[in-house]
């Protein structure tokens, strides 16, 4: 018999001989930067960052493969991100909720391994974020009646040089930019195009002052509390008594496990670690995310599992007020614009990215209930057709769902894993007297496998119409939770106007950032020109374009452009 997806012992075994060389290499650092499409945000407006990790000798660092990104006031953390991260690079976009006040936040970036640094050694920058939806005791911002200057402070040398094919364009006008003067040896660039409102002061990062701090190196606390996500990202659950509002350390549980809810099979057993810690290591996972948790225990004791923010929600220990000028147009026109974008369902980004299988199974075999009677339970539904499953008595005297294993002419006589919708049911008795007319397909797979620590011979997932678990009760020891895995690049897609018709559409276009390219050191040294289309805010624009070399060298360039 085959014994498949060994992936989580592996996985355990990679970290373990990771932490060993890491604990050989001391001197092992990562330090992240993160570049964001503008500094100055309203509410409703979606923040696009891109994500950097390089070593102390300014290389890729491909230790870590999850940042973090954090938006927080001195009180709390009021948005959070985390990003796949592949060579040290990644990308993504969060929108502002509206609920968050006015006011100076600092943004953080990390990965898990840096948290274990003696010294804070995370990513800090400050943004600005203003709420004209609503005022609150909260808003921390300065009125000023007095006409203030605001300019961008950043002073660095132009080493790029940017230009556009016009210096004056319409509303809806194709806008060419021209780079020149690149470097051959690019680590990291970006290019954003947003509106020059200058309607704040934001304090810029000091770039080179950055540069000098990747060159020292910081000293790692030992053992670990934050372990290195080498392989994808690590959820952490701590096991509980469910009806007992303080955790209790465990000496019953037999295993707790976390199943993604969907027509995939993506069932994950916990480590477990120390005062009643799991470990839940997943991979090719991302995005919103319905997981079900559940705790089996040995003695039948109701536990659950609570599953713990993957944040380290760095906070500020002070921030400047935001000054704004008491009547701004251009505020109301990026506030009027955001809410426009809403009323007509018009997003950036139209586009998802589907789910890549996470475990590697043989073909199973397959029964689409649509063809088929439908009884009025599953139990009688598996008696009735199903031939490769059989419902039998267990020593508990509980029915239990067994499959054919075909080469040795016998049923399973392990513990068969059953999913419903990618959620572990362990009480065969629930899905046995499931409605049938719920169920689409039935898939059916041979062999032992291995999910972290536990042993199942043979597994049959049951896959939903709706794929959502539909009109089961989950067992005692069972929690649906929304979390949020890691998000995968998401590429800025903007409307286009090509020709005279999609000119006069009437669908309203107030985008404040028109380009976004988070990954333009991919850029083809015999292509350098970009292009895009001006909205319908006017006044000028200004083309950034920014990044690091690989051997620590800042670039820059800057352009702007009137649309009239």
């Amino acid at each position: 018999m085959k014994l498949h997806n060994m992936k989580y012992t592996i996985v355990f075994c990679l970290l373990f001989f990771t932490g060993c060389f890491l604990h050989a290499q001391k001197d092992f650092n990562e330090h992240v930067f993160v570049h964001s499409d503008k500094d100055c945000y309203v509410v409703g407006e979606e923040i696009w960052v891109k994500f950097l990790v390089v070593d102390n000798e300014f290389n890729s660092s491909t230790f870590s493969k999850i940042g973090y990104i954090e938006i927080s006031d001195t009180n709390k953390p009021h948005v959070q991100l985390s990003v796949a991260l592949e060579n040290g690079i990644g990308a993504g976009k969060v929108k502002i909720p509206v609920t968050v006040p006015s006011g100076v936040y600092q943004l953080s970036a990390y990965t898990r391994y840096m948290c274990n640094a003696v010294d804070a050694v995370s990513f800090k920058k400050e943004i600005a974020i203003i709420n004209m939806a609503r005022s609150s005791e909260e808003d921390r911002i300065e009125l000023r009646d007095d006409e203030v200057a605001f300019f961008n402070n950043y002073q660095e040398n132009k080493n790029i040089h940017v230009s556009t094919d016009k210096n004056i364009y319409q509303c809806r006008d194709q806008v060419e930019v021209n780079l020149s003067n690149l470097p051959d040896n690019l680590l990291d660039m970006t290019i954003s195009v947003r509106r020059n409102d200058s309607i704040t002061h934001i304090q810029n990062i000091d770039r080179r002052q950055w540069l000098n701090n990747t060159g020292k190196k910081y000293t790692v606390s030992e053992p670990w509390e934050w372990l290195p996500e080498y392989e994808g990202h690590i959820i952490r659950g701590k096991v509980r008594f469910k009806n007992e509002a303080e955790h209790q350390e465990d000496q019953n549980v037999f295993s707790a496990g976390i199943g993604f809810v969907g027509n995939d099979i993506r069932y994950i057993n916990g480590q477990q670690r120390e005062n009643g810690l799991y470990y839940f290591y997943t991979g090719d996972i991302y995005g919103p995310q319905e997981i079900v948790t559940s705790v089996a225990s040995k003695q039948g004791v109701p536990y659950q599992i609570d599953i713990l923010s993957p944040y380290a929600e760095i906070l500020p220990s002070s921030l400047p007020n935001l000054i704004l000028m008491t009547e701004d147009s251009r505020l109301m026109d990026r506030f009027l614009g955001v809410q426009l974008q809403e009323v007509v369902s018009v997003d950036s980004l139209n586009q998802t990215i589907p789910l890549q299988d996470y475990y590697y199974f043989s073909e199973p075999v397959t029964y689409d209930l649509d063809q088929y009677t439908r009884f009025n339970t599953v139990g009688e539904t598996i008696i009735e057709f199903v031939t490769e499953l059989v419902v039998r008595r267990s020593d508990a005297k509980k029915r239990v769902i067994k499959v054919l294993v075909p080469d040795e002419n016998r049923f399973s006589g392990g513990n068969t894993l059953v999913l419903l919708d990618g959620v572990p049911i362990r009480d065969h008795e629930d899905l046995l007297a499931y409605n049938p007319r719920n169920i689409r397909k039935i898939h059916i797979y041979n062999g032992k496998y291995l999910f972290g620590g536990e042993f199942f011979e043979c597994l049959v997932s049951f896959v939903t119409h709706r794929e959502n678990l539909s009109s089961i009760l989950l067992s005692e020891g069972s929690q649906l939770v929304s979390y949020s895995c890691p998000s995968l690049p998401v590429l800025f897609d903007a409307p286009q106007y090509p020709d005279e018709n999609k000119r006069k559409s009437l669908i309203p276009d107030f985008r404040h950032t028109l380009y976004w390219n988070p990954f333009a050191e991919k850029v083809n040294k015999e292509k350098t020109n970009y292009s895009f289309y001006t909205s319908d805010l006017k006044g000028e624009f200004e083309v950034v374009v920014e990044g690091f070399t690989k051997n620590g060298n800042l670039i820059y360039g800057r352009s702007t452009f009137i649309v009239d």
